[in-house]
């Protein structure tokens, strides 16, 4: 049981890492395309795109701190799940 809990630490942080990893290269192309859409922006096109990158950073960061914090209500929200009453489910 111990190796499955490991394993699932390290699936989690992979899993983790490609989020991040996805959500700069959102970050990478919207800079792209904004510095193609206005080219005289201020940084030149590799400005833009590190601009993306950092707010695409900052957004996954975020995403990433807020999950462990709702994710197991948002679960149980979307499964329809209610308190389990003490006098009708003793053995729980």
């Amino acid at each position: 049981m111990y190796e499955q809990i490991a394993r699932n630490k390290r699936r989690t942080i992979g899993y983790m890492a490609v989020f991040v990893l996805a959500w700069l290269g959102v970050g990478a192309a919207l800079g792209a395309l904004y510095a193609a859409w206005r080219p005289t922006a201020g940084g030149g096109a590799g400005g833009a795109v590190i601009t993306g990158m950092v707010l695409a950073a900052v957004i996954a960061g975020a995403a990433i701190a807020f999950t462990p914090a709702s994710g197991t209500r948002l679960v149980l929200a979307v499964a329809g799940a209610l308190p389990a009453e003490r006098s009708r489910y003793p053995q729980l």
